[in-house]
């Protein structure tokens, strides 16, 4: 019995032992771990703890405010995007194993639709056995396609059993897509280009603030909305540009571009009086041949103007009274050699025009764009003092910085007398006809505008208010630069100037308008490494500025084509004709350009051509009489004095030198008259005449458009 008892102390001791060196084991261990984790794996835990339990302050975007045209069509504007995550541990996996391959299979057609080559679907399979909380699925989707996702399988059942997870954000959307993107601007990695970027404090708003806490490793929420401080939404701003004349001004280039193999180009539309934007386009040629806006080329570049400088040149020799517009010029055979002091030859001046003009006028040397002719113009009134020249050029403001709202204006330059690279022998004479100087389209447009404006320079705008939940809180007035920019008869002489470039000079393409344009056409060789290289492997910009109607001119407009590469490269026929299909369509989609014809059915006709069939309709209504009888051939064209058929014509014998009224004719006698007076009728609708462009009493020039809008 005694033994026995000794075995069972023998056994309990042990027990007791062991459960005593364990537990002194087993506090040493919780001893030396809790020394690790405090003095060595300190940082370590403290982040895990973090990751679970922090709390920071979270920033509320404000809402940014919107870009308006004109007229108040929105053209950018904050949308919401959203992004899309998964947190797989809130998956089931009975449910993950049933309903994994219908998910597949709907994501399969969900990113064929975007057009995103891979589903994911591998991805997921991965994910789900790493059990990850926040694998991003898609970015930046649409509402639309965020809920259509929301209903495929697992996805359906919401965040905390289909671990379906949506982060909104505000994603700034152009409505009008590359039309004057790049104007409007967009942003950049942090930074807003364009307007988005001028006006940043005006369009961003004031951000809120908020607590939020960690709920899990990338997922927050807000802590309670009593510790928020509300965003203040962003105002918004109405810009001077003219949807419609935004569209006519981007496919017109666009179009032209494309035809040419242009590598880039821009124009510019400005309203005459207020120096107000109403369209800008700038495209690039990309590499599959379209065309996008991905730079400012109407602002941030430079360039050689070539022949449109020519005006400047002129302006200052006539300002001083030192050349007038009738002065003989021996241009000879188009050329002007100029040689150092042995006698060699170091540079040649030319005319385009192969064997020159012989002696022209001034007025024609700016007209034909003669090279020659309007250097020897320019040696002749200054070449005792280019610096003279130089700083008459700076008096008028020409190389002034426009200091446009939109950053990255090109800065105009000019070389001087004394300057390193100026030539006492041939600096002056390539100055003149816009070498050496460099100029941005919308710093040249601006001073051939104050032209059509009677020699005021008012600054280019591109934005008219500021507004704030549809109220006007600030509104911009017309900035006048200069009053005048030369004397006033010599804006009236380069007026001229500029009206005879298209009617007899080489721009007669614009002949063909149902208006009358002014301007000047451009050719330019483009320097590379500071050097010209030989024609056949020379590089241009063509170039045409000008206004319209010319003679009350509503609108001034620039067209710059670079590197055209299908074979043209004249300014007179690659930009020119960008400049008229432009100046075309505002003429017809704005009614204030031209007069409107009141002549109506039972108006009297005064001194006009028309048809005896619609006048025999009106005789009794007006008690009208025939002081002739009819012919029986008079091929039913008549002529009218006021209220009485003064003679029947035949159709061969119409002649006139101005336009007919046209309005209530049929669209065929409408036709059939213009085609005998050598025109191209354009019509608009169908039916009588409701009006016509030009307006009757308007000098006909053969070939012209004249637009008849029929009811």
């Amino acid at each position: 019995m005694e033994k026995e008892n000794n075995n069972l102390n023998t056994v309990i001791f042990s027990k007791a032992f062991f459960i005593w060196v364990g537990g002194i084991l087993f506090s040493f261990i919780i001893l030396v771990m809790m020394i690790k984790i405090k003095f060595f794996d300190k940082d370590k835990y403290l982040e895990i703890s973090k990751s679970y339990f922090a709390i920071k302050e979270d920033i509320i975007p404000a809402l940014r405010g919107n870009i308006y045209a004109e007229d108040g069509t929105l053209i950018a504007t904050s949308s919401p995007r959203y992004d899309i995550y998964l947190d797989f541990v809130a998956i089931d996996s009975a449910l993950w194993k049933d309903s994994s391959k219908f998910l597949c299979d709907s994501l399969s057609a969900f990113a064929k639709d975007l057009g995103i080559k891979n589903n994911r679907c591998t991805q997921l399979k991965n994910e789900k056995k790493k059990n990850n909380r926040y694998f991003k699925l898609f970015t930046n989707i649409s509402f639309y396609d965020m809920m259509r996702l929301s209903h495929f399988p697992i996805f359906n059942r919401g965040r905390y059993k289909g671990g379906f997870i949506v982060v909104t954000r505000n994603s700034r959307e152009l409505i009008f897509g590359e039309l004057a993107k790049r104007t409007i601007g967009y942003q950049i990695d942090k930074y807003y280009v364009g307007l988005e970027g001028a006006y940043e404090n005006v369009l961003k708003g004031i951000d809120g603030k908020r607590l939020i806490k960690r709920v899990a490793p990338g997922q927050w929420l807000p802590l309670s909305e009593n510790e928020e401080i509300k965003p203040v939404d962003g105002k918004d701003i109405l810009t001077t540009i003219d949807i419609y004349l935004q569209e006519i001004t981007h496919n017109a280039l666009y179009n032209h571009l494309k035809k040419h193999k242009a590598h880039h180009g821009t124009a510019i539309v400005m309203e005459v009086s207020t120096g107000e934007i109403k369209a800008i386009a700038n495209l690039t040629r990309t590499k599959d041949s379209s065309y996008v806006e991905d730079f400012n080329y109407a602002i941030g570049e430079g360039y050689e103007p070539g022949s449109t400088f020519k005006l400047f040149s002129l302006m200052a020799a006539l300002d001083d009274g030192k050349i007038s517009p009738n002065d003989q010029l021996p241009t000879g055979k188009g050329e002007l050699v100029f040689r150092d002091k042995r006698g060699n030859v170091i540079s040649v001046l030319k005319d385009a025009h192969e064997g020159g003009y012989g002696t022209i006028t001034v007025r024609q040397a700016f007209e034909l764009s003669s090279n020659v002719g309007v250097a020897m113009a320019t040696m002749k009134a200054f070449g005792k003092n280019p610096a003279y020249f130089v700083n008459k050029l700076k008096q008028y403001g020409v190389l002034n910085p426009l200091n446009l709202e939109i950053p990255g204006e090109a800065k105009p330059f000019m070389i001087e007398p004394g300057q390193q690279g100026w030539s006492n022998l041939i600096s002056l004479p390539w100055l003149s006809i816009g070498y050496g100087v460099k100029l941005s389209p919308i710093h040249l447009l601006t001073y051939y505008n104050a032209i059509a404006n009677g020699g005021k320079v008012v600054k280019p705008r591109f934005v008219k208010a500021i507004l704030q939940k549809n109220d006007t809180i600030q509104k911009f007035a017309p900035i006048v630069l200069r009053e005048s920019l030369c004397k006033p008869q010599t804006v009236k002489i380069l007026q001229s100037f500029m009206e005879g470039v298209v009617e007899r000079g080489t721009a007669q393409i614009l002949k063909t308008a149902p208006f009358k344009i002014a301007g000047k056409t451009s050719t330019a060789q483009i320097s590379r490494g500071g050097k010209y290289k030989e024609s056949g492997s020379a590089q241009y910009y063509a170039g045409f500025v000008g206004y319209f109607p010319a003679d009350n001119p509503k609108y001034s407009c620039i067209v710059v084509i670079n590197r055209p590469a299908a074979g043209e490269y004249y300014g007179g026929s690659v930009a020119a004709p960008v400049f008229l299909e432009i100046a075309d369509k505002i003429y017809s989609y704005k009614n204030e350009l031209f007069q409107k014809d009141t002549t109506s059915s039972i108006t009297p006709y005064l001194n006009t051509i028309t048809t005896y069939n619609k006048i025999n309709q009106s005789i009794s209504l007006l008690k009208w009489r025939l002081s002739i009888p009819v012919p029986e051939d008079f091929g039913d064209i008549v002529k009218l004095n006021n209220t009485q058929i003064e003679s029947f014509l035949p159709k061969k014998a119409i002649k006139s030198t101005v336009f007919p009224s046209l309005v209530g004719l049929k669209a065929q006698d409408a036709i059939d008259i213009l085609e005998f007076l050598g025109c191209r009728p354009i019509l608009e609708g169908r039916g009588e005449v409701s009006a016509q462009l030009p307006p009757a009493g308007t000098p006909i020039r053969k070939g012209m458009k004249v637009i008849l809008k029929l009811k």
